[in-house]
């Protein structure tokens, strides 16, 4: 009862951190396309950080999926010391392998460039060469991050590590505002460079309150070729989830300029408002999948993540209709200034609703591969990965012909869904059989929930804010914050009425009030 009432408060202060690091990272993305905008200098920048930023979704999130149940498995069999002597040679191993993928990426850096976007034009190309030179070193500062970050989860540390993300944003806005007009786009890089050296100092300091590294290099230690054996194919089921974007981006290339940094800004935008509420889910709930494999709790797990599965359900679906209903305020507020115009915000906000309806079979599909890892399986979420890239490149070829840039978020939308569910139908049949039944009642009822949701929404702008004029930065937060405010109590009390089994407690509450008026 008490750990579960740490992670509750954990989890809600999470949720309050994750919301300051999210104003952050608008006000990054919004100083950006203030001084940038929907052009090919922005392309350039996103092309150059687009390969550190793919090498951590596949490698450093490769790293810390595998940290988290290795090092559980060996606090639980062998206490402290064992768990010591495994992270050392880990730690020690990830730096040699993030000093290499620096060298090398630093020798190819015009190759990749060309790889990666060969529709950019000579001038963008030579641009993103340069500035993918100076961000490359950022990869060893976010190896020992990942690192750092898993060994922390597992000791209950989701705070911590969360605040410490917002200070790679803080960077880039301060480098852009100080050294925009000297340096331009380079200081953006500059920014991003300082803001993660940072941020890796303050993770391994706080990091050392739970474990003491010292240098240790045992390649034959049996942890570590289980570590080896795990990684690779998480790498590889990441690293093709990753191609997608590669090949959304490939193709942009040789759409209309802007196309790059239009797919940038609304996939950003969406990748912020899941990470306020839903990647939180996921953090939290990790290391609690790896204690109950670890345990051998396979029906323990189970029920877990049934229950994790049905909390992502129902918080997803009301960010997706609020966010689809609200997109042009959103992206207005975010971005649109300077050499960000309303035809920018009006191409961006497309994008950006189907990026967030993306993010719901995501966020399932997230819970799904944590299951598989934390049983030590990385070679089926690989597999169903592999499966999701051929039909996503597919859809991009075709889409693109017919849509432009829409085809290829809606290729991305289609071939994410295709992955969910298989992923959720391979977890049924190879980790344990578990109910489908409460998943497609939170479904229902979350979707219900929401259409009422947003019924109301538009019932207050037709009837609130008919005649009123909207067009200025403060009228449209105001009418955003009010529109979220009556969204959320709508959806709330939809849930109780309809009585979603997570708001029992909240029920039984209000009829024990109830009972105490009636005596």
């Amino acid at each position: 009862m008490k750990r579960q009432k740490s992670l509750v408060g954990q989890g809600l202060f999470l949720s309050f951190v994750a919301i300051m690091a999210s104003i952050l990272s608008f006000a990054k993305e919004a100083i950006f396309a203030n001084y940038f905008g929907v052009s090919e200098i922005a392309d350039a920048y996103t092309v150059a950080i687009q390969v550190p930023e793919i090498l951590f979704a596949v490698v450093w999130e490769s790293i810390n999926a595998v940290v988290i149940p290795l090092y559980t498995e060996k606090l639980h069999n062998e206490g402290k010391k064992g768990a010591n002597r495994f992270i050392s040679n880990f730690f020690s191993i990830v730096g040699l392998i993030c000093i290499l993928f620096v060298a090398l990426g630093e020798i190819f850096t015009a190759a990749v460039v060309k790889v990666t976007s060969p529709g950019l034009s000579d001038t963008a190309h030579a641009l993103a060469v340069d500035l993918m030179r100076w961000v490359l070193p950022v990869l060893i500062f976010e190896g020992v991050i990942r690192v750092a970050t898993g060994v922390l989860n597992v000791h209950k540390q989701f705070v911590v590590p969360k605040i410490l993300t917002t200070v790679r944003n803080i960077g880039v806005i301060v480098f852009l505002v100080a050294f925009s007009s000297r340096f331009g786009v380079f200081a953006a890089a500059f920014g991003f460079l300082c803001g993660i050296a940072i941020e890796c100092v303050l993770c391994y300091l706080t990091m050392l309150k739970n474990e003491r590294f010292s240098l240790y290099v045992n390649f034959k230690d049996p942890f570590l070729i289980k570590a080896g054996r795990m990684a690779v194919p998480l790498i590889i089921g990441i690293g093709i989830n990753e191609l997608n974007q590669i090949a959304d981006k490939i193709i942009a290339s040789f759409l209309i300029a802007g196309s790059i940094s239009s797919l940038n800004y609304a996939s950003k935008l969406s990748s912020i408002i899941h990470g306020l509420l839903l990647s939180n889910v996921i953090t939290i709930m990790y290391p609690t999948f790896s204690r109950l494999a670890a345990e051998g709790d396979r029906e323990k797990l189970t029920e877990t993540f049934v229950k994790t599965v049905r909390i992502a359900i129902m918080l997803c679906v009301p960010i997706i209709f609020g966010g689809i209903f609200l997109r042009q305020e959103i992206v207005s507020i975010a971005f649109m200034r300077g050499a960000f115009d309303q035809a920018s915000v009006d191409q961006v906000s497309v994008l950006f609703s189907y990026y967030l309806a993306t993010t719901f079979f995501v966020t399932v599909n997230s819970i799904g591969v944590k299951v598989f890892t934390s049983c030590y399986d990385t070679k089926t979420p690989a597999v169903i990965s592999s499966i999701g890239v051929v039909i996503n490149i597919a859809l991009n070829i075709v889409l693109a012909i017919y849509l432009g840039v829409v085809g290829l978020v809606i290729a991305t939308l289609i071939s994410s869904a295709i992955v969910t569910i298989a992923c959720l139908i391979v977890v049924h049949k190879k980790i344990y059989k578990y109910k489908i039944t409460p998943i497609f009642s939170a479904l229902g009822q979350s979707v219900l929930c929401g259409v009422l949701m947003m019924v109301v929404l538009i019932l207050i702008k037709t009837i609130v804010f008919t005649g009123v004029d909207v067009s200025s930065v403060l009228m449209k937060i105001v009418y955003s914050l009010v529109a979220v405010v009556c969204g959320v109590i709508v959806y709330g009390v939809s849930l109780i009425v309809f009585r979603a089994e997570e708001t029992n407690a909240i029920r039984s509450r209000i009829a024990r009030i109830l009972h105490r008026k009636k005596r």
